[in-house]
């Protein structure tokens, strides 16, 4: 059941393709090697087991009910637009979805929401400001849904603590991080070109979550897999 509800659930975010010439916003601040690796279906470090699945369902399912909590607090508060804005962007080659969308003094803000541990949140208390990769995320959809401005609220995990920041669309901003990173991975993605490694050890970040470690970092099976790839054009 639990495998079936996962499957479900990608199924129902993924909003469908569009010939593979697309990209996830939430992907824009991780590492484009290992999406790489994702899209050309790379062998991982390990069987997935069981356990993995109902980890992944439950973070999945975690984030997607908190959404839904805060959408409602903006439902009550009057100032909630839309919910879940599917994004489908040929023109930028971007598939993904917002969170929302609020109206709060006149202005239109797009809605992004995270739930993040308490180190991270405590990180995020001491920079004053959001995540890379999340800022990425928010200024693709503000760019596809043409919005000047946008909300991240931050849930933590442990002891529900919230903090949200405001973030205005900056076209230069967008057009180096995220239109020309999107723009240099389908274009890896076509010509079968392996994009950089974006980390410098396995034991670290961006590496030590990531499943296709032991690929990319021995020569043999990395060369093997490469081949396997050119082979199929």
């Amino acid at each position: 059941l639990s495998i079936k509800c996962f499957q479900e659930r990608i199924a129902e975010y993924n909003h469908g393709d569009f010939d593979g010439e697309f990209f996830h916003p939430s992907q824009l601040g991780g590492c484009l090697r290992s999406t790489w690796f994702n899209r050309f279906d790379a062998p991982k470090d390990g069987e997935t087991t069981s356990d993995d699945l109902f980890r992944e369902y439950m973070i999945f399912e975690t984030g997607t009910y908190v959404g839904v909590m805060f959408q409602n607090l903006c439902e009550r508060a009057g100032v909630l637009l839309r919910r879940e804005i599917p994004i489908v962007s040929r023109r930028y080659h971007i598939l993904g979805h917002a969170d929302g969308e609020v109206k709060i003094d006149g202005v239109r803000y797009i809605l992004e929401i995270k739930t993040i541990n308490s180190r991270l949140f405590a990180e995020l208390a001491k920079d004053k400001k959001p995540k890379k990769a999340h800022v990425r995320q928010i200024m693709a959809y503000m760019k596809c849904l043409d919005r000047q401005w946008g909300i991240i609220v931050y849930l933590e995990k442990d002891r529900h603590q919230a903090m949200e920041f405001i973030i205005q669309f900056d076209e230069d901003y967008c057009e180096e991080h995220v239109t020309r990173r999107i723009d240099m991975f389908l274009r890896q993605l076509r010509k079968r070109i392996l994009p950089e490694r974006e980390g410098t050890n396995p034991n670290t970040f961006p590496c030590r979550w990531c499943p296709y470690t032991r690929i990319c970092f021995s020569t043999f099976p990395l060369q093997r897999f490469l081949k396997s790839i050119k082979a199929r054009e």
